[in-house]
């Protein structure tokens, strides 16, 4: 089973990205242009992450552990 992450908007969603702790971009997703979007988070280690999501009207970052 893949682990992963489902953001969703009454807006388009248009990119989401997640970051280490330290900064260091390690997921890009653009140009979604859709309502939801599931990303895959499988290949990241266990930890602490950033998830910045955009759509046009608002911008959201959360973080997320990972275990």
């Amino acid at each position: 089973d893949g682990k992963g992450i489902l953001v969703q908007s009454k807006d388009l969603v248009r990119s989401v990205s997640v970051y280490s702790i330290s900064g260091n971009e390690l997921i890009q997703r653009r140009n979604i242009n859709k309502e939801s979007i599931f990303v895959d988070i499988t290949n990241l280690q266990g930890g602490i992450y950033i998830v910045n999501a955009e759509s046009d009207t608002a911008k959201k970052t959360m973080k997320i552990i990972v275990r």
